[in-house]
């Protein structure tokens, strides 16, 4: 053990006098070298900490904060200061993290701190809350969180900031709510929870203010392992242990190099987003939601509270509006709010869209109001197989900009009226023995449908009723919920089946949603996948009977909307905003590659033999 620690084995603390320049080689700065010192409430208030009596470089660092372990900002100062003074000590390696309180880990941050109070405190507030977070997830101390108990909010920051969690089975929920109280979580929230659960996931997390099971929350990787709330400490230990057995010196650096630029990228902008936070919560909309969750809380919990807001909301839906209906739409219209896109560094897309020329709609694409939910529009296409021309695309662009546009929807639903298939995808005529400028606006189209259905402000649920190859499958995965028929039907990107070579920003989605690996087998193998080998990879959301999917479809919409629209939408361009500037950066760069590509003699001739093929199936019908 001595070597160890004479090795590296108190990580920041002794790193930053031997191992600094393993660091900036490595881009990544342990914590506790550039961490100011503050000045602290002296801790053992609402922290306990004990030394684990069967291995003495554990300590058990207890939250004891009656009721709920509530995140207020002397909390969040003594846990800070607990933490350091333990990295501090060269005989502490790890750290478990749990609770004293019966059925709560903590209740996250503590509302009436952000209530009603001076945009001074508020500041305060969120800078303990950054500085907490810094502290945890840049820790060199090995960390295992212990959730005994309900866990929310900032309680699943904690949680998600620790290097493993073991969580209680049972009655217990874990989940994020934030998006209910008005509030946009975090840019470094968002990492958090696409480092732990992946993109789509974080991205309905985010969106949606699910509480989630033991066994779901495992499921999605939220947590790592779910035992009885009687071993959960237990577990945490053996855990711990484990852990214990790598050398420090190595393990704190490659953690430092994991998680160091995310630390170093809150720190290089912690001033300019607590004044985005102090902005938000101070909104009208934000504290009054703040004030029903209070007055909810004494009346029966967080979770009434959470059911209050979802429904509720159609009742709030005018007032709502008024402060910031539909996100870009009606946001685009305030200074502030193109100021909050900016700090997060995302760009809503209609505050920088161009006006073009389309095709006049209903030639390609049908819409209709819902009859039982007026704030939803049901949008058919309905083309010879939804083959994507360009008129089609066209056609499909001024409609959404138009339902944007048009203050009482909120949503869409977005389906086929052929029997059978959703979209054949990019329409394979309109790419052979084409001229360079022809095929450079085809794909112009293609990028302005592709901003503007995946920047929609609408929530967006697609409504797979047949076949979804190549550009059929990316209308699906651009929408923010998907839902496929079972059947004998196909879904995938096989454009290189065509010696199409699928466009980076295509294969970025699919990462987003399947994960790299798979997503780098896929676009290479242009793999087509049944309805359910597409809801295990995550390609789609769900699989139900064929005469089930619309009405599945607008089930779910009407769940997401419950969600307040700004809160959401600005979430959404959070996430989705750097994907989405990256294209707009590079729009004429890439729509040349692409016509390059598609006009390559090689390209051209696989094109060709593939037409051939199916007008030779075409005369053996007749």
């Amino acid at each position: 053990m001595e070597k160890l620690r004479l090795i590296g084995k108190s990580g920041a603390c002794l790193l930053s006098r031997s191992l600094t320049q393993r660091y900036k080689m490595s881009s990544a700065t342990p914590l506790l070298l550039t961490q100011q010192k503050r000045n602290y409430a002296d801790p053992g208030k609402y922290i306990q900490v004990e030394r684990d009596t069967d291995h003495e470089e554990i300590a058990v660092v207890t939250m004891m904060k009656n009721p709920r372990n509530s995140m207020t900002k002397d909390f969040m100062t003594e846990m800070n200061t607990t933490l350091e003074k333990l990295e501090n000590d060269s005989s502490c390696r790890g750290v478990i993290l749990t609770s004293s309180i019966h059925g709560f880990f903590s209740s996250g941050l503590d509302a009436p701190e952000m209530y009603q109070k001076s945009p001074e405190y508020i500041s305060a507030f969120w800078r303990s809350v950054q500085d907490l977070w810094m502290r945890l997830y840049g820790s060199r101390l090995v960390t295992v969180a212990a959730i005994n108990g309900y866990c929310a909010a900032g309680a699943l920051m904690m949680a998600l900031s620790c290097d493993y969690r073991v969580l209680a089975a049972g009655n217990v929920k874990i989940g994020l709510y934030a998006v209910n109280l008005g509030i946009v979580s975090p840019f470094w929230f968002k990492e958090l929870l696409v480092k732990t659960c992946g993109e789509r996931q974080a991205e309905m997390i985010l969106q949606l203010a699910n509480l989630f099971t033991p066994e779901q929350a495992l499921k999605i990787g939220m947590v790592d392992e779910v035992v009885p709330v009687e071993d959960v400490v237990n577990k945490a230990r053996e855990e711990l242990v484990k852990w214990l057995m790598v050398p420090d010196g190595a393990r704190v650096i490659t953690k430092g190099m994991c998680r160091g630029p995310l630390v170093e990228k809150v720190r290089a902008k912690q001033e300019e987003e607590i004044a985005t936070f102090t902005e938000f919560i101070n909104k009208d909309a934000v504290q009054n939601a703040i004030g029903r969750l209070m007055a909810t809380i004494k009346d029966g919990g967080i979770a009434k509270f959470i059911e209050s807001v979802k429904s509720t909301y159609r009742c709030r839906m005018e007032k709502l509006r008024a402060i910031g209906k539909s996100g870009a739409c009606l946001l685009s219209r305030s200074r502030s709010a193109s100021q909050v896109y900016k700090r997060s560094g995302a760009t809503p897309l209609l505050l920088t869209q161009q006006k073009r020329y389309y095709a006049d709609p209903g030639k390609y694409i049908q819409v209709e109001r819902d009859t039982d939910h007026e704030d939803i529009a049901i949008v058919r296409m309905n083309k010879k197989a939804n083959s994507l021309c360009r008129d089609f695309m066209r056609e499909l662009i001024i409609t959404l900009e138009k339902l944007e546009n048009n203050q009482s929807y909120r949503g869409a639903i977005l389906t086929s009226a052929q029997p059978g298939i959703f979209s054949a995808g990019l329409d394979i005529n309109e790419l052979y023995q084409k001229s360079d400028d022809y095929t450079r606006t085809f794909f112009d189209t293609v990028h302005e449908l592709v901003l503007r259905l995946y920047g929609t402000d609408l929530a967006m649920v697609a409504a797979i009723n047949g076949h979804a190859p190549a550009g059929g499958c990316m209308l699906a995965c651009f929408c923010d919920y998907r839902i496929m028929s079972q059947g004998d039907f196909i879904i995938g990107l096989n454009e290189t089946m065509l010696g199409v070579v699928a466009p980076y920003w295509l294969q970025e989605m699919l990462a987003n949603l399947c994960g790299k690996r798979q997503a780098e087998m896929d676009v290479q193998k242009g793999t087509l996948h049944t309805p359910e080998e597409a809801l295990k990879l995550g390609m789609v959301d769900e699989v139900v009977p064929p005469e089930d999917v619309f009405n599945k479809a607008r089930e779910e919409l009407v769940n997401w909307l419950k969600i307040p629209d700004r809160a959401r939408t600005l979430t959404k361009q959070i996430q989705r905003g750097a994907l989405l500037d990256k294209l707009r950066a590079r729009l004429e760069e890439q729509a040349a590659f692409e016509a390059e590509n598609i006009n390559n003699p090689i390209t051209q001739e696989v094109i060709g033999g593939y037409l051939s093929k199916l007008k030779s199936k075409k005369l053996k019908h007749k």
